[in-house]
């Protein structure tokens, strides 16, 4: 059994099987969370804590989904197309 003093898994020890199947859960499954760009270890801090506290089991309703759907629709739209425009440039 070990500590899990920096993880918000809500026990204050487990077994380390317990522990990298939790974080497996968390950081190993369908979507990938970039956070550590973020300088402030404040905000690293929270974004671990949100994630681990909810075990990488976020709910979104239909309308924060089609939100989302339309902003990474954009952004890919906005990347092909600088691709096309600044071919070879770096981005």
């Amino acid at each position: 059994i070990y500590p899990t003093n920096d993880l918000n898994i809500g026990k204050d020890e487990a077994p380390l099987r317990e522990i990298i199947e939790i974080m497996e859960r968390v950081y190993c499954r369908y979507i990938g969370v970039e956070y550590m760009h973020v300088t402030t270890s404040t905000e690293k801090r929270w974004m671990e804590q949100y994630l681990e506290t909810n075990l990488g089991h976020i709910e979104f309703d239909k309308e924060k989904r089609l939100s989302i759907l339309e902003r990474l629709t954009a952004a890919e739209g906005l990347e092909k197309y600088l691709a096309r425009k600044y071919t070879g440039v770096k981005r």
